[in-house]
């Protein structure tokens, strides 16, 4: 049911998402999951979502739930927590609070370095997404710095011809 609700979030059916998302929840709460990875990661999606769409008080609950089932299964150095931390860091972005998202974007790049992953897709991402916060802050060394790291993950990870990388050269403005 997540999966589906993934195709409609994906094809900009946010109702339908949301829908399948609850849908996949209240299973979870049935059938006495409601507490696991697999709960928090329908919990993820539906963060995603809400941010999306510009609800980012609800976003934030979303996200701040599956932290706390990963915290309480015990899984808070994993690819998916990291993610979540990720996703709570847009938030913060996206209202203006630039110390709040370096905090979980720092902690997600703490889980990644902990787990070997900060040379994937995701780690430059996260180099990324540092880099346009301390831009937005006006420390314009510091995000050339992190441009530059997610540069070189790219060129690493064989993604350098993606999207994302040429995002990040549009703000190195190379």
């Amino acid at each position: 049911i997540q999966s589906i609700g993934i195709v409609h979030s994906n094809r900009a059916e946010w109702q339908q998402a949301m829908e399948k998302y609850n849908h996949a929840l209240t299973m979870h709460e049935q059938c006495g999951t409601g507490g696991t990875t697999s709960a928090a990661s329908v919990l993820l999606c539906k963060g995603v979502l809400l941010l999306k769409k510009g609800l980012y008080a609800e976003s934030l609950q979303e996200l701040e739930r599956a932290e706390l089932i990963l915290e309480q299964e015990g899984t808070t150095c994993t690819p998916d927590m990291a993610e979540v931390l990720e996703r709570q860091g847009a938030v913060f972005v996206e209202r203006g609070e630039y110390n709040n998202a370096l905090l979980k974007y720092h902690r997600a790049m703490g889980i990644l370095q902990d787990t070997g992953t900060t040379k994937t897709p995701a780690g430059a991402a996260l180099e990324h997404r540092i880099g346009s916060v301390r831009q937005a802050r006006g420390d314009f060394a510091g995000a050339m710095e992190h441009y530059s790291n997610a540069a070189a993950i790219h060129s690493h990870a064989g993604t350098h011809g993606t999207k994302d990388c040429a995002a990040v050269h549009e703000q190195m403005g190379t």
